[in-house]
């Protein structure tokens, strides 16, 4: 390939073993030892091609659902995406794609809840922007 790429999700819920939200506790450097391993034994770069930025909720539970708002929040709300955020650019991956942009779009306009939107937004400007997101 001419690129590596790894899935970075944080919490998630845990339906074999636990049944409960389940917060993955590497810390953003484990991710960049990965890929500086891989840059070494490959010489290719590695991407965040998928970093959760929107819910993963439990069985019964479906995103589209307003009643599902208050347990969505749970595993994604606005302060937990500018956080995951920070985490991805901690790893030191030049490119990190977000997963969850029709999520933020649906809470924006269905919900008329722009949290998760606007924190993104101020993460795409300031990356634009060359500025670290604050």
């Amino acid at each position: 390939p001419d690129i590596v790429a790894v899935s970075v999700y944080k919490r998630v819920w845990d339906k074999t073993l636990t049944h409960r939200y389940f917060e993955y506790p590497f810390p953003a450097w484990f991710y960049g030892f990965l890929a500086g391993a891989d840059k070494i034994a490959t010489g290719k770069d590695t991407i965040i091609h998928e970093l959760q930025a929107e819910p993963w909720l439990p069985p019964g539970f479906n995103m589209n659902d307003p009643k599902s708002s208050a347990e969505a929040a749970k595993s994604m709300n606005p302060a937990r995406l500018k956080d995951r955020i920070q985490y991805g650019e901690a790893t030191g991956m030049k490119t990190i794609d977000l997963w969850g942009s029709e999520y933020w779009y649906y809470r924006k306009e269905k919900l008329h809840d722009p949290g998760l939107w606007n924190v993104a937004k101020t993460a795409i400007h300031d990356a634009q922007d060359g500025t670290a997101y604050q």
